[in-house]
């Protein structure tokens, strides 16, 4: 049975239907200007670079493009929590969640978290207490990152001809290194949301190219020239994780770190957030560590964490209540759920930045070690007689039984007998035996005293709070792009 995902998480994306997708109703055949052909490459190329597409050359219309909607929460109201104004019971209100459409305006404002929206990117990257810049004074790390800000500065069709190696004639074609596996992913994304180039017109074409005089019967047909095969609505989601993923990889490696998988503990099917005993699984896609300075040394672990990267599978955010009246949306209900899809949103955003700040937390908090935990230091008792687990008593009692009976038999007869009662006794040993085996290593197993497993807890990673000021009680995380949120 598959497990139920938390509202945190998620949902799984719905792909929208294609109006270019006319070959189904025509019995299945792909014909001349009618969508099938697109529809028929777009199912092959699921892949394909933006190098095998030449934005110049005519072929039938894929979709048209997929409309974005973006989330726009209202900005709560804040207080600082005190003595006479204690914070709220977090555990039982958001346990009481029960269904993905459920209004969660009350947990918005249960948080107190400052929302500055829209905000400039500076202030994603405050400076430290003493006004200086967390950017690092090295000027190889400076070069290397102006390296990075110099790729980034092509535009797309130039960085695109360069890897299709279909530069235009005079145009020196610039150099990508540090940023050409992005450069490659955001290919793989234009062919399904790039519009700069789309170019819809209806040009004449025969009925029927087989038949004499076919000339003279002519219809007008949709064409294309552009560099999409498809809309944003068919991507495959690996095209934006892989960009997002490649984007943060190529700028981060000038600072020593790397982009990794979260960590998932056992049984766990997600990463997870704790509200004191309360779980809630995180949608995040990866995790950015920083690798330590000696990496020959042994036992060196990742350090972190620096960041995280929440990538949605979302075209539809919702938005505010007039903008969901321009969408058509005139029902009351409805207008309510397409606000609540913002606010979902907003909420799987603090609680991945939670997760991000109790990891942080854990610097210089030890796991608990086996010498340490309740379970390794008092010996446990299976409970029978001799101070042994029932089971291998009586498996040892049996045993004994049919060695006494053998014994019996050999002084009676003398000399190793071939009775049928004797190698009756002697097959009951042997299955006797394996039965005793069997019971002294589930003892031994009970009696082993053993420490916690890691859990929540990566063995793999060094916890940090990489770039909190020293000594400040509190941890600033913060939100990109547009949104910014401070947990004190």
């Amino acid at each position: 049975m598959a497990r139920e995902k938390s509202w945190f998480v998620g949902s799984t994306k719905k792909t929208a239907g294609s109006d270019a997708n006319t070959a189904a109703a025509s019995g299945g055949r792909a014909r001349w200007g009618d969508g099938g052909v697109a529809q028929l490459t777009n199912q092959l190329g699921a892949g394909a670079s933006i190098g095998g597409i030449d934005p110049d050359r005519e072929r039938d219309p894929p979709a048209r493009a997929t409309a974005l909607v973006f989330p726009e929460v209202e900005r709560a109201t804040t207080a600082r929590w005190s003595s006479d104004h204690p914070p709220p019971n977090f555990q039982r209100l958001f346990a009481s969640i029960q269904r993905a459409e459920f209004p969660l305006g009350e947990h918005l404002r249960a948080l107190n978290c400052d929302q500055q929206s829209p905000c400039r990117g500076e202030a994603l990257l405050p400076p430290r207490d003493d006004k200086s810049s967390y950017v690092p004074a090295k000027s190889s790390t400076k070069e290397q990152f102006a390296k990075r800000v110099a790729e980034l500065d092509i535009t797309n069709d130039v960085a695109f001809r360069v890897l299709s190696r279909k530069t235009k004639p005079g145009e020196k074609a610039p150099r990508l290194v540090e940023m050409r596996k992005f450069w490659s992913a955001l290919s793989e994304m234009a062919d399904y949301w790039d519009t700069s180039a789309d170019n819809y017109y209806f040009t004449k074409a025969p009925t029927d190219p087989s038949k004499p005089g076919h000339e003279m019967f002519t219809k007008e047909v949709k064409r294309y020239k552009g560099r999409r095969m498809g809309n944003g609505a068919d991507m495959p989601d690996k095209f934006r994780a892989d960009t997002v993923n490649a984007f943060v990889e190529g700028v981060i490696s000038a600072f020593g770190c790397r982009v990794n998988p979260p960590h998932v503990a056992e049984p766990r099917f997600a990463p997870t957030m704790q509200i004191n005993k309360l779980e809630q699984p995180v949608r995040l896609t990866s995790i950015v560590m920083r690798l330590p300075a000696e990496l020959q040394k042994p036992g060196a672990f990742l350090e972190g964490p620096v960041m995280g990267v929440l990538e949605r599978n979302t075209i539809d955010f919702g938005s505010s209540q007039s903008a969901s009246k321009s969408q058509g949306l005139s029902n009351p209900q409805d207008i309510k759920i397409s606000l609540r899809k913002s606010e979902h949103d907003l909420l799987r955003e603090i609680a991945t930045m939670l997760m991000i700040a109790q990891q942080r937390a854990r610097e210089h908090k030890p796991t608990t070690q086996a010498e340490e935990a309740w379970y390794s230091t008092k010996p446990r008792w299976g409970g029978g007689q001799g101070s042994k687990l029932p089971a291998l008593e009586e498996a040892e009692d049996e045993y004994g039984e049919i060695i006494d009976r053998m014994n019996e038999i050999i002084d009676r007869m003398n000399a190793v007998p071939e009775t049928p009662e004797f190698k009756l006794l002697e097959a009951q040993r042997h299955g006797t035996a394996k039965k005793v085996n069997r019971a002294r290593f589930m003892a031994k197993t009970w009696s082993t005293l053993k420490g916690r497993t890691p859990g929540m807890w990566s063995d793999k990673t060094k916890y940090m709070a990489i770039g909190k000021p020293p000594g400040s009680p509190y941890d600033g995380v913060s939100s990109a792009p547009t949104t910014k949120y401070w947990l004190d």
